[in-house]
Formats: structure tokens, sequence, C-alpha cells
């Protein structure tokens, strides 16, 4: 989650780090996108498993996504300067897998509800936008108490940014959510 640092006193990485970063994010960006676009083809095949399948290739979306948006985060230049990029990367998936499959599931879950399938389009997306951006803040609790190491530090800042990701997540899904069937 963003801590807001003190940039005077940040040491900046070299033009050609940037450089790097700005086309290892592209590439992950295009990575993503592309698994999204064929989210309902990928690995029908070889996982059998629907739910398996499902779980996987968004998962993989979502660290595509996320990593390829890293760079603005300034924690991730902060690991640059202390040399921390790979726990930095490590933590980042971690949390991500944890979120990921939280949110998912819970919201497959509430769209497969009959109920809720049986209502109009409108409020079935509307609840599920509520699932999704609900979720998303609630995940984002312990993740950042276990990341300030037993402290809620910033829980608003977290709230706050994780409803923001909840709203971006649930407004793109409800266009077209290939998870559900859409």
């Amino acid at each position: 989650m963003p801590v807001f640092i003190n940039l005077a006193h940040m040491k900046y990485p070299e033009f050609r780090i940037l450089v790097l970063l700005v086309l290892f994010s592209s590439l992950i960006l295009v990575l993503g996108l592309y698994l999204l676009a064929n989210f309902k083809r990928l690995f029908r095949k070889h996982i059998r498993n629907e739910l398996l399948r499902k779980n996987i290739v968004v998962w993989m979306v979502a660290i595509c996504l996320v990593l390829s948006v890293s760079p603005t985060n300034p924690d991730f230049y902060r690991a640059i300067s202390t040399g921390k990029l790979l726990q930095t990367f490590l933590i980042e998936i971690i949390a991500i897998t944890i979120m990921t499959f939280f949110v998912f599931n819970t919201t497959l879950l509430v769209f497969k509800n009959k109920r809720i399938q049986r209502m109009s389009f409108r409020k079935r997306m509307g609840i599920i936008l509520f699932t999704i951006i609900i979720c998303t803040m609630i995940c984002g609790i312990p993740i950042n108490y276990f990341g300030n190491k037993g402290s809620f530090k910033n829980i608003e800042l977290t709230i706050l940014y994780n409803f923001y990701t909840g709203c971006m997540t649930g407004l793109k899904k409800n266009w077209k959510f290939p998870a559900c069937g859409n």
C-alpha cells in the first residue's frame, strides 16, 4: 500500500534502469492484457477443473497488471535504492495472491447464487461491483497489518487505496466478467 516518503532523501535510479523498468512494465502489461483477452481459452486442454483453471488465469492476470504498475509506487523506488527489490516483489506477489483468490472466489460465489442470477442485469452487476469493492477493502486490512509488522499504520490510506482498486476492478469486471460466463 502506498506510503508517502521524503523524496529529498531518496536516491533516484539511473536513466538506463528507468528505461528497463518502463520496458519491463510495458511487456508485463501487454502479457496481462493478452491473458485477459484469452481468459476463456487459456489452459482449457491442460486443466480440466474449471474453477482451478479460472483461479490460475485470474491470478496470472492480476500478477501481470499489478506488477506492470509497480514502478508508480514509491515503495518500489525505496526497494531499488536499498537493494531489496526481489524481497519487495515477493511480498507484493504474496499480497496479490491472497487478495486475488479471496476477491475472485467470493465474487464468483455471489455471482453463482441462484437468487442473484434471477435479478435484473443492473441489480446483479451492482451486487457484483459492491462485492468486489468490499472484499478488496476487507482483504487489504490484514495485508496492511502484516505488512507493517503488526501495526495498523496508515490503515486509512490502505482502505482508501483498496476502495479505489476495488472500484476500478469492479467497473472493468462489470462490463465483461468472463470468469462468470458474461
